[in-house]
């Protein structure tokens, strides 16, 4: 199982066709933000707070990084429980019909406070790309990205990149394995952070908002679109990022 989906923590999912502000049924209750609206069944008042600060601090980091203001409203749909969460996505009944994340209570602040984050960032990134562009990006660099606006290096992550530079079998970008396995999902995860990290060593914090502007331009070539930003060919950035890896990951 993925990172992702063990965490079962939030999950950011595109639903089109419903209405903002559609019908809330049951005991669902709505209150809202800023930049969100949360709707619930059942919570205390500091965790609602708690949840309303972790998503408004997620956002002014996110919207700083991409310079880029959101053109839709979230729905945060809060759950009790992790277990609750999973039966909603297995069913796929969420309140609202409308793209929302989804957030247990039960979930350690700090792990869900950084998955918040994460997911943020691929509803800003989608709402910059359009639809037509962003299903031909490849996973590393979305999830790359995702990763890199959460800021988090896990032991667990270190090891995989510093088993792969002891054993020589770095990937590269051009030839990456695709995403057919939890493992490869996960190697793309990692190595996609690792890239976007290096560009941003190479051309600065800055260079993510153009290079996502970049992709509708180059949506045939994502990974040109991405050298250009790095101003290195194919052939220079395969050996300026195994050794950029090395120095900044070898133990």
């Amino acid at each position: 199982m993925n990172r992702q989906r063990a965490l079962l923590i939030i999950l950011s999912a595109m639903l089109f066709g419903g209405p903002r502000g559609a019908a809330f049924q049951d005991e669902w209750r709505l209150t809202t933000t800023d930049h969100f609206d949360i709707t619930f069944r059942t919570i205390g008042t500091a965790d609602l707070q708690r949840i309303a600060r972790s998503a408004e601090r997620a956002y002014q980091h996110v919207g700083a990084a991409l310079m880029h203001e959101l053109s839709l409203r979230p729905l945060i749909v809060v759950y009790q429980t992790r277990g609750d969460l999973d039966r909603a996505i297995a069913s796929r009944s969420f309140p609202g019909n409308r793209e929302h994340m989804l957030w247990a209570l039960d979930t350690p602040a700090a792990e869900a406070d950084g998955t918040f984050v994460h997911e943020l960032t691929h509803v800003f990134a989608f709402d910059i790309v359009p639809v037509s562009v962003r299903r031909d990006l490849p996973g590393w660099l979305q999830e790359g990205l995702a990763e890199f606006e959460r800021g988090e290096w896990t032991d667990a992550d270190l090891g995989i990149v510093r088993g792969l530079l002891r054993t020589n079998t770095f990937p590269t970008l051009t030839a990456f394995p695709r995403a057919d396995s939890d493992e490869t999902t996960r190697l793309q995860r990692i190595v996609g952070h690792l890239a976007v990290d290096f560009l941003v060593a190479r051309a600065g914090q800055d260079i993510v908002k153009p290079l996502l502007l970049s992709l509708r331009e180059n949506v045939s070539s994502p990974i040109e679109a991405y050298l250009a930003a790095a101003e290195l060919s194919a052939a220079d950035f395969d050996r300026a990022f195994a050794r950029y890896a090395r120095d900044r990951f070898a133990a």
